[in-house]
């Protein structure tokens, strides 16, 4: 990294070397039993450098190409972006990194054989509780190691770990294919995977009967992991790339009251062990909770150094990137904030509608303007404050700004789902068609 800083400082104005490594460890089973293991080894260096004001940037595997790395990045510059920010330094008044726990030595030192005797549990008590179930399991651990070096005097170093799982459940129900899906992705271990078995098996169980619903406008509950696809359309409209673009329906409208009074959302990457979480961004920044919506009003956007130079503002520190990308902003953390009512307390209110817990694709969504329309992979009828049945060829659709001007209820239970933090959500009226006649 020093030989690249070094050579490319003999041409450019500024220059900054990242690196990254990572082992992965995968361990895949099929129809119940063990089908794969992969160990994964990568490592890699991006070279961004600002020569005559513009961008440039280069990367490699091989790190013994010092030359043709910085030559590469000198010459793309020509065509890169004009440069609307300077490298950082430690003594530039950056904030102190955020003391967040993201690195275990469970998952650092986790044997494959540990991972191959988890699965199988699982798979074996789903199976003696319901033999139909066929199983599908992904364990994946991942150790990684950043370092960034600039020409502004900045040199740090950091470590994450992951841990995750995604169990999917298929069996046949009533003639047609059905597929359960529980998981969990955080920076640490997660010992106790009972919870995830049972509710496949409870769902499994619930779904069973198939419950007939009429097209019309109804309230629909979505689960937290549902939720995450509503939520993305947040994510897309406070990202600044967008916001520079002039592409997000949230343009101009800082300090505007644009959702229910209930809804604060925030991106937080100092959450101890959050899948999101880091010390660091990919420019070396200090990560930070940023407040995007508080109490329905629009407070923030997410940037990284660049958008955020072209637009006039400070980065959040979400600068996003791998070793063989530029950076770009990206969210961390997703956090909704919890209300009051708990799940059954939320179904209990609802005389009629649909409980959401699995969508299939997005349909013909367009999610940056907030527009969603998605089949139901998994979802059950509501009726007088009960479930009654699976729903069939159902399909929900509507405009994510609209709905969350509509909510009927915001529960209190908080998953975390791959790095988005979701209670359940109630809305007052979505369209839902089905394949009843």
């Amino acid at each position: 990294m020093e030989k690249i800083l070094e050579n490319a400082m003999k041409k450019v104005d500024g220059a900054e070397v990242y690196y990254e490594e990572s082992e992965e460890r995968i361990m895949r089973f099929k129809s119940n039993r063990l089908h794969s293991i992969n160990v994964k080894e990568t490592r890699g260096v991006g070279l961004r450098v600002i020569h005559k004001g513009r961008v440039g940037f280069s990367s490699s595997m091989d790190l013994s190409q010092a030359n043709l790395i910085v030559e590469k990045a000198t010459e793309s510059a020509q065509f890169g972006q004009e440069a609307k920010f300077s490298f950082p330094s430690a003594g530039s008044g950056l904030k102190p990194a955020p003391k967040v726990k993201v690195v275990s030595d469970e998952v650092r030192n986790f044997p494959l054989e540990k991972g191959i005797e988890m699965g199988k549990e699982m798979i074996e008590s789903i199976q003696t509780s319901n033999s139909e179930i066929k199983t599908d399991l992904h364990i994946e651990t991942e150790v990684s190691k950043t370092h960034i070096l600039n020409s502004s005097g900045l040199d740090l170093s950091f470590e994450n770990t992951y841990f995750s799982f995604f169990l999917e459940g298929f069996l046949i129900v009533d003639g047609s294919f059905l597929w359960i899906s529980e998981g969990k992705g955080s920076c640490r271990l997660v010992h106790d995977m009972k919870p995830y078995v049972k509710r496949i098996l409870w769902k499994a169980d619930l779904a069973r009967k198939v419950a007939p619903v009429k097209t019309k406008r109804m309230p629909v509950l979505f689960s937290p992991w549902a939720m995450t696809t509503l939520l993305e359309a947040f994510e897309l409209g406070v990202n600044g790339k967008r916001i520079q673009k002039g592409s997000s329906p949230l343009l101009n409208r800082r300090g505007e009251k644009v959702l229910d009074d209930r809804v604060t959302l925030v991106d937080d990457g100092t959450l101890d062990y959050g899948l999101g979480s880091s010390p660091f961004d990919g420019e070396g920044i200090p990560t930070q909770k940023t407040v995007l919506f508080e109490k329905g009003i629009l407070k923030s956007y997410l940037f990284d150094l660049q958008t955020a130079g072209m637009l006039g503002e400070e980065t959040t520190g979400n600068g996003e990137r791998g070793f063989g990308s530029l950076p770009s902003p990206g969210s961390t953390n997703f956090v909704l904030q919890p209300g009051e009512k708990s799940t059954d307390e939320l179904i209990q209110a609802i005389k009629e509608g649909v409980i959401v817990y699995d969508v299939i694709g997005g349909g013909q969504s367009n999610l940056l303007a907030g527009d969603f329309s998605f089949n139901v992979g998994l979802g059950f009828k509501i009726e007088g404050g009960e479930m009654v049945g699976r729903v069939k060829d159902v399909m929900v659709s509507g405009n994510v700004y609209e709905a969350f001007n509509q909510i009927r209820g915001i529960g209190k239970e908080v998953e975390d789902v791959f790095g988005v933090f979701s209670p359940p959500v109630s809305f007052d009226s979505l369209n839902v068609a089905s394949g009843e006649k």
